[in-house]
């Protein structure tokens, strides 16, 4: 609690300045958060942090058995050849990795991680769009839309 209060105070100080430019704000930001991170995990013990890299493991693991999962949907109810199938699986893992680096980047601010995750999903959009039939695109899209509902991630609004 008192390194978030600490925190809290140091952000609303910086916030205060107004000697400074918006770049200047963000890195010292930035340089905040990462310092706040730091205090956070010198807090935990060996036992703790091995309990996190456990659960992430996991979390990763139970990752791949869904995305596989809706890989063989995709196939099923799209129809697709081994060729698509093939294309699809090796631009959703370079989207995972993408998205993976843009969350571990600390030198990024939330709103900057958003805006880098946006431009991915509009990516990810044009890779299908390249590689699925017109109908089978207009299937996708609204499997997609039905999925996530209006306004989803990863959707212009």
């Amino acid at each position: 609690m008192a390194i978030n209060k600490d925190y809290r105070q140091k952000e609303e100080d910086l916030y205060k300045k107004d000697n400074m430019t918006l770049k200047e704000y963000k890195a010292q930001l930035v340089a905040l958060r990462k310092e706040k991170k730091g205090k956070l995990e010198a807090l935990l013990t060996p036992q703790q942090k091995e309990e996190i890299a456990n659960h992430k493991k996991k979390m990763s693991e139970d990752m791949q058995v869904m995305e596989a999962a809706r890989l063989e949907r995709l196939k099923l109810r799209l129809n697709l050849s081994d060729d698509q199938v093939a294309k699809i699986k090796t631009g959703e893992k370079s989207l995972r990795d993408q998205m993976k680096a843009i969350h571990e980047n600390d030198d990024l601010l939330p709103e900057q991680k958003r805006e880098q995750e946006k431009a991915l999903f509009a990516k990810r959009k044009d890779a299908f769009k390249s590689v699925l039939t017109p109908d089978q695109y207009s299937q996708f899209e609204n499997m997609d839309q039905h999925h996530r509902g209006p306004g989803g991630p990863g959707e212009a609004r």
